[in-house]
């Protein structure tokens, strides 16, 4: 992760436009997620747990919350930026109960990992869309074998808005985990100029 992060920091650092006060960036910054996962996923969870043999199976989720992100950004020609980040947000606990044999099977899915936004500024306003990857293999383990979960791994597609005052950020984000389900983040983050 520390190797990602130096090398995201140092590709901008080598492609700043020197000539522009205020190129490069720094930022990091905490806030929450809220998780809306759709009872599709849930059921296609516990088809997949049947077809390993299970008699019936049932799905229940809940979340952590809390986020951080830190990162660098770059400030680019006709008012873009491009962000690289590290971002934590939060967790999904999968607890499935099934019959024939009965078990209690949990996993939990971290939604943490190395993150590439492109910005469009007006003024103290930002839109931006990025995509996120996953460090985390995520899969359910049961005593007839192992399922994956219904997450992409590679990557999360994103959408967001941003707004900055004076040295202070809030940023919304919304986070496609699976064509159906997605989570809202809402951090407010300290940036600081480099150059």
């Amino acid at each position: 992760m520390l190797k990602s992060f130096l090398l995201i920091l140092f590709t901008f650092i080598g492609f700043a436009n020197l000539s522009n006060a205020e190129t490069l960036y720094i930022f990091g910054g905490a806030g929450f997620s809220q998780y809306e996962i759709n009872e599709k996923d849930k059921t296609e969870i516990n088809s997949r747990l049947t077809s390993l043999g299970f008699g019936s199976a049932e799905t229940t989720t809940d979340a952590e919350n809390l986020s951080y992100k830190f990162g660098a950004g770059i400030k680019i020609p006709l008012l873009f930026s491009i962000e690289g980040s590290y971002e934590n947000l939060g967790s999904i606990d999968f607890k499935s109960t099934t019959t024939s044999p009965s078990e209690t099977i949990s996993a939990k899915a971290q939604i943490r990992g190395i993150s590439i936004d492109l910005l469009k500024n007006v003024g103290p306003l930002a839109v931006s869309a990025g995509v996120m990857s996953l460090s985390d293999n995520i899969e359910i383990s049961t005593s007839k074998g192992n399922i994956d979960l219904p997450i992409d791994k590679i990557v999360l597609p994103k959408l967001g808005a941003k707004f900055r005052l004076k040295n202070y950020r809030i940023e919304y984000t919304r986070v496609f985990i699976t064509p159906s389900s997605h989570l809202n983040s809402i951090i407010i983050s300290y940036v600081l100029d480099i150059f």
